[in-house]
């Protein structure tokens, strides 16, 4: 999978949202059912792009993960997963110059409750506790895809 995120609009003197930054991504994943069990491994790598900010060029560190978890299938409706995502952010250089201390090591472990709604609607839930210093404390995420 390749993804890329770009600055659209007029930013003026409004603070951006997401990174702040046009990156280039791109992921590499494994599945392996071994059934009621699914592991799933994923590779993933960002390279940030550099940008001009304020008269300076900023080029904010490039980012390596990896996501490692496994689903168990709890009845034919209902899923628990357990994963744990590692992210290693590289320095940030303002006009060639590293910034000191913003490169990161942000770790994450994941628990959620997958279940299907109707034939077409699953809801997830998850749920991640930080363990490294640059990790969020908590997160907690909602999706609902729906198959048209």
């Amino acid at each position: 999978m390749a993804t890329s995120t770009a600055s659209t609009g007029d930013r003026g003197d409004h603070d951006r949202l997401g990174s702040g930054s046009d990156s280039i991504q791109a992921a590499l994943t494994a599945v392996k059912s071994q059934d009621p069990l699914v592991f799933v491994g994923s590779l993933s790598y960002a390279a940030n792009l550099e940008d001009k900010e304020a008269g300076r060029t900023v080029d904010p560190g490039n980012q390596v993960g990896v996501n490692l978890s496994s689903i168990l299938a709890v009845s034919p409706e209902t899923s628990l997963g357990f994963g744990v995502e590692l992210s290693f952010s590289n320095e940030t250089d303002v006009d060639g110059q590293e910034i000191a201390g913003s490169d990161g090591l942000s770790g994450v472990l994941e628990l959620g409750l997958g279940t299907v709604l109707t034939p077409s609607t699953l809801l997830s839930i998850t749920a991640g506790m930080g363990f490294t210093e640059d990790a969020p404390d908590f997160r907690l995420g909602f999706s609902l895809p729906i198959r048209f």
